[in-house]
């Protein structure tokens, strides 16, 4: 075999295998790809599974950020004169804007 055909061959098995590995399925499932058609079908595939994957952890990762910022904090209960409590949580942002007061001393 040729260095051009053992390269080929390893980009179809590569191809085939990466598929396989993106569906979640067995290897033996996704057939060897022999024409260069079937070949480009696969690697278009990929692309769009790949770029689905990296979207979805992409809005994992800014779900996770926005909890980290917003996290909630318990403060103390308030005790009603009736003699409930009532447990409230306040969220904390460092990157809130803090209330500053205009020239009137209204706060804004």
């Amino acid at each position: 075999m040729s260095s051009r055909q053992a390269n080929q061959a390893s980009i179809r098995k590569d191809t085939q295998v990466r598929l396989a590995e993106l569906k979640g399925v067995a290897l033996n499932t996704i057939p060897y790809s022999r024409s260069n058609a079937i070949l480009t079908q696969y690697q278009e595939e990929i692309r769009n599974l790949e770029k689905k994957t990296n979207y979805q952890s992409e809005i994992d990762s800014i779900d996770k950020l926005a909890d980290w910022l917003a996290r909630p904090e318990k403060e103390d209960p308030v005790r009603h004169i009736d003699g409930s409590i009532t447990w409230f949580s306040r969220r904390i942002s460092k990157l809130a804007l803090q209330k500053k007061l205009n020239n009137h001393g209204i706060e804004y």
